[in-house]
């Protein structure tokens, strides 16, 4: 394990300051055991979809999900809790329960090679084509939708309560937030780090969007004036609502199975 993560560094660090934040707690509660594995890898068996958690417990806050059948690298067990890794390299802890050991390794990068194959081969958006607007056309003069409107309004009056001036939609970014939300629906995933298109500063770049600074606020919420209530009392999302060097903007909604809906916020310094 030691070795595969010293190969791979930036899950090595993500691992590290994992660790440090997760022991903090265990040092706090000291109720749980460290055990060590037999085996590296484990396969998600739920009905649903199985919660990744900061810490070992539901009463832990929630850093995303897993399908049915994904396969994990697993690197402990505390308590009836597993200390794992996902394939984008998210980091945190499941219930052991929905968790089956997979001892062979050439099961798990078989599984991995066919995810591969089956991403490769299904149709996405490159940044040449264009991005589809909610009613299938794209147009270089964006009109938002009524829920839209209201989403970019609600944001720009807590702005405005607190002195500065207005986020502006910019046609280009307010497409990828589009798209953006449209990945995490479809892919059936919440992070920051899309499978399909890397991070917002990423998709930026791929569609030529140039710029000075960008961050995103992204929501699973019933609605609207929840997931923004949710963002200012966050620091960080509230950090990125209200940072005055913040000129640019695009804003969207997509119906959610899990939540009700996803909102999704990109910001642009141009």
């Amino acid at each position: 394990m030691i070795d595969f993560l010293k190969r791979n560094k930036v899950t090595f660090i993500s691992f590290c300051i994992f660790m440090i934040v997760f022991f903090s707690y265990m040092y706090k509660t000291a109720a749980y055991t460290y055990e060590s594995l037999d085996f590296q890898y484990g396969k998600v068996i739920t009905k649903t979809s199985l919660n990744v958690r900061c810490g070992p417990g539901t009463n832990y806050e929630r850093v995303g999900k897993l399908k049915d059948g994904e396969y994990i690298n697993v690197f402990a067990k505390v308590g009836d809790w597993y200390i794992i890794q996902t394939d984008n390299n998210l980091i945190g802890t499941v219930s052991s329960k929905y968790i089956q050991p997979i001892y062979k390794e050439e099961e798990v990068l078989q599984a991995r090679e066919e995810k591969q194959l089956q991403m490769a081969n299904e149709e996405t958006i490159t940044p040449t084509a264009a991005i589809p607007e909610s009613n299938g056309e794209y147009i270089d003069h964006l009109e938002l939708t009524q829920e839209e409107l209201e989403f970019l309004n609600l944001i720009n009056a807590n702005r405005k309560n607190c002195g500065l001036s207005d986020l502006k939609i910019d046609n280009t970014v307010q497409n990828i937030a589009r798209l953006k939300a449209q990945d995490l629906e479809r892919n059936d995933y919440f992070a920051h780090q899309s499978p399909s298109y890397g991070t917002i500063q990423d998709m930026l770049i791929s569609f030529g969007v140039s710029y000075d600074m960008a961050q995103e606020n992204i929501a699973g919420n019933q609605n609207l004036a929840g997931a923004v209530e949710a963002w200012m009392n966050s620091e960080s999302h509230k950090t990125n609502i209200l940072n005055a060097e913040f000129n640019y903007t695009g804003v969207a909604i997509v119906e959610s199975r899990t939540y009700g809906k996803i909102f999704v916020e990109v910001f642009v310094k141009k």
